[in-house]
């Protein structure tokens, strides 16, 4: 056994050592004892070198291994002297003052201080692990980590929030879009974010690997379409006198109210106040193609309208313009010159009907918008809207 007992007096140091210093050192240790936690003056006071041999000395150990695996097992050197320990706990007397260790905490933290080297080493390790795995679960909770459950308080790139609902009313204003109320409008408008993903400082492969907050985007979507419809709808009552009280209506198929709006005013007021509270502009121009779309979707407000006076019942209206949209495309075959003529009657027919009040440039849209095409990223959302090739979108651009 290594050391020195209460009893023997210890070997001078050589002068120079680092060991030298040792007498002022516990100079100032023999002060700060009187200063210690009663408590633990008293379980320093009653150490000596049997209870340390009782307490500290080599133990057995056993390994879950067997036993070919403790010939190998380093064995815990958990005996020093009482010297060494009664100066270690003075020390740890005063790291439990300054850092306010009560209770388990500070028990376990005397027990680590009493301990052998190996034993403090295998505790520290033991202890590094359980940090790091707690570090683990306090990320995912957060939302820090990009794993599965990691949802937490986790709030979407400002650059996706916008991002997504930019997307939708290009989209819901597209003359190109096959639906508007199923889940294939929902479908292209996330495979846009997924597109967009780098450009709106999202994970790539979120969809893949982080399915809550993709699905978190997805809610967001369905709720920013739905958001748009109903402002969307909201214009096109206006237009046609449902909103204002008026008996007179185009719904009804009576004479038109007398403030109505031409299309190409119904049109620029969808272009520029949708979204507009939100505090960005989608830039969107009023083409021919744009005026047939919503002049078809006044339209088929006027189809469900007599549809109910006829039937007593009456599907809601944007289920009610997607299965007309599907009886287009089913009556022309697919053709594209076809449905595009068919948009185009109607839009001279609602002209007829609702024509501009005074002079105006745009009293035949046909002819004052001829050659005028939608912006570069409209234009891009409307060959996806028709196509269903995402590449014609910029994956690199935030817009």
């Amino acid at each position: 056994m290594s050391g020195t007992s209460p009893s023997q007096t210890p070997a001078s140091p050589t002068p120079g050592s680092p060991t030298a210093q040792l007498p002022h050192l516990n100079n100032n240790l023999t002060e700060d004892f009187a200063n210690i936690d009663p408590s633990l003056r008293s379980s320093v006071a009653n150490l000596n070198s049997e209870s340390l041999s009782a307490e500290l000395g080599p133990q057995p150990i056993s390994s879950p291994l067997g036993p070919a695996s403790l010939k190998a097992a380093r064995p815990l050197s958990g005996f020093v002297t009482a010297q060494k320990v009664a100066q270690l706990v003075q020390y740890a007397a005063r790291e439990i003052a300054s850092k306010n260790l009560k209770d388990e905490v500070k028990e376990g933290y005397l027990k680590w201080t009493k301990a052998g080297p190996d034993e403090r080493e295998a505790t520290m390790g033991a202890m590094l692990f359980s940090i790091e795995s707690q570090l683990k679960l306090l990320k995912q909770s957060s939302g820090i980590e990009g794993t599965k459950g990691s949802l937490g308080q986790w709030e979407p790139p400002l650059a996706a929030l916008k991002g997504i609902d930019k997307f939708a009313i290009r989209l819901l204003l597209s003359p190109d879009i096959s639906e508007y109320n199923g889940e294939g409008v929902l479908e292209s408008l996330m495979n846009i974010v997924e597109r967009k993903a780098s450009a709106w400082n999202l994970p790539q492969n979120m969809k893949h690997f982080d399915e809550e907050k993709w699905d978190f985007l997805v809610s967001k979507g369905r709720y920013n379409l739905t958001q748009r419809r109903a402002e969307i709808k909201k214009g096109l009552m206006t237009s046609i006198g449902r909103n204002d009280g008026s008996k007179n209506s185009r719904s009804t198929g009576s004479p038109p109210p007398v403030k109505h709006w031409h299309i190409y005013q119904l049109c620029k007021h969808l272009t520029t106040s949708i979204g507009s509270k939100s505090g960005f502009n989608t830039n969107l121009q009023v083409t021919v193609e744009l005026c047939a779309r919503v002049a078809f979707l006044n339209q088929a407000e006027i189809d469900r309208s007599l549809g109910k006076s006829r039937s007593g019942q009456q599907n809601r209206y944007w289920e009610f313009v997607d299965q007309s949209l599907a009886k287009i495309r089913e009556a022309s075959q697919g053709n594209i010159q076809t449905i595009h003529e068919g948009f185009v009657q109607i839009l001279k027919e609602d002209q007829k009907l609702y024509p501009l009040v005074g002079s105006g440039a745009h009293s035949n849209v046909l002819v004052s918008l001829r050659g005028v095409n939608p912006n570069e990223m409209q234009g891009y959302v409307n060959q996806f809207a028709l196509t269903g090739e995402i590449h014609s979108i910029s994956a690199t651009t935030e817009d």
